[in-house]
């Protein structure tokens, strides 16, 4: 069963990833998310994600920060294997 995220009583049923090569941002629209990220973040995890299949390991898990309205925000990834 997979599980939804839900900001403001809203779920999220799409995140779009999107580089931008300014500061990181997080966005929330009706009931999409949007990333985006500067190049060098996104080749960073790309990498990280890429040694994770080999050895199952993905720490830190701290993805990326980003500003969310005012706010930074620390984006977490948790991988689980099926």
């Amino acid at each position: 069963m997979e599980e939804q995220a839900v900001i403001n009583n809203k779920s999220i049923k799409k995140l779009i990833i999107t580089c931008n090569n300014e500061q990181d941002k997080l966005n929330f629209a009706s009931s999409s998310m949007s990333l985006e990220m500067e190049d060098e973040v996104i080749n960073n995890n790309l990498d990280r994600f890429e040694k994770c299949s080999v050895n199952l390991n993905f720490y830190p898990a701290e993805l990326c920060e980003v500003s969310f309205g005012r706010k930074n925000v620390n984006i977490y990834g948790f991988l689980e294997s099926s």
